[in-house]
Parts: structure tokens; C-alpha cells; sequence
């Protein structure tokens, strides 16, 4: 059976560069709208800027019967991060969006989301991704990351993207 998820931050206010969308919406209000979306019951949560009340978090989750597909870690949207969280050149950088990340691998635990799924996408992820890391770490050579880092992370394709995060950090994919 096919499981379907959505991002539950473009369910609420969303902006660009030339107008607003939307009436901004509350945690319980974004579940509870998603929750009346047919085939739908799984989200994808952004912490922390969208949560970071994990009791809350998962009271919401069990109220409207929803599963968490993933857990969002937004480590670009801090002004230090526009050149790069965790390739930033600045070992202060780096280590801030590894604590972000760390927040939320923690945050994920907290409001028990499925490791075990994580890792199965994970293990695919790794498999599908070879020819794609050699490319990243080319990326980030070009960028001058110290080559100690660059193998300390781990590629991952999700959905249409690729993210790069710390090995060991990550709930995985």
C-alpha cells in the first residue's frame, strides 16, 4: 500500500519574493486540515522553526492519526548558513548546523518516529547514490572543506533532491 506524505509547512503561510499565500495556520490546525486530504497520512515536519515541542508534537501526531514521514532539518535559513551549514568554511558554522541536525535526530526520537524505516531508506539511498558522492566530494574539494570532512558525510537522494549531512547524525534518509 502506497503511504503519502506532505510538507506541513506549505500548508500554512507561504511566501516568495512577490506575494503571501495562505492564512497563517498552527500546528493543530495544519493536522487537522491534512487529516481531511484523502490518501493522505504522513507528514513532513520542519524543526525547529515549525516545531520544536516534541509532547505537543506528538499529542497532535496521535490526535489526527497521522505518522511522521520525516523530520525537515532547515540548516539554510540562519544568516551564517547562506554560504553552507555543514561544508561552511568556518568550523563555528559547521558545528552549529551539526547541532541542528543533532536537535532534531533527538527531536525525531522524542516524538517516535520509525528508525527502522529511516534506515531501510537509508541502505537503498546508499546503493543508488555511489556515483553521486564522488561528485559531492568534488563539489565540496572545489569549495576547500577540509578533506577530513568530506568523509565524514554521507550522501542521500530523497524525492527529487540530494541532501548531504553528517554521517551518524542523520536519522538517515
Amino acid at each position: 500500500m502506497l503511504k503519502l506524505a506532505i510538507i506541513t509547512s506549505f500548508l500554512s503561510q507561504t511566501k516568495d519574493r512577490f506575494h503571501e499565500y495562505n492564512k497563517p495556520l498552527d500546528l493543530d490546525q495544519k493536522f487537522a486540515l491534512l487529516s481531511t486530504i484523502e490518501g493522505y497520512s504522513g507528514v513532513e515536519i520542519v524543526h525547529s522553526y515549525e516545531v520544536n515541542d516534541a509532547a505537543e508534537t506528538k499529542a497532535a501526531l496521535e490526535k489526527y492519526n497521522l505518522s511522521v514521514s520525516a523530520v525537515n532539518v532547515n540548516v539554510k535559513a540562519e544568516p551564517e548558513f547562506r554560504n553552507g551549514g555543514v561544508t561552511a568554511l568556518e568550523q563555528e558554522v559547521r558545528e552549529k548546523a551539526v547541532q541542528f541536525i543533532k536537535n532534531a535526530k533527538d527531536f525525531a526520537a522524542d516524538i517516535g518516529a520509525d528508525p527502522g524505516q529511516r534506515n531501510q531508506h537509508a541502505q537503498h539511498d546508499r546503493g543508488n547514490a555511489q556515483h553521486v558522492h564522488e561528485y559531492v566530494e568534488r563539489v565540496l574539494m572545489r569549495r576547500r572543506v577540509p578533506r577530513q570532512h568530506i568523509h565524514q558525510f554521507a550522501v542521500s537522494r530523497r524525492h527529487r533532491g540530494i541532501i548531504l549531512t553528517s554521517r551518524g547524525l542523520h536519522p538517515g534518509g
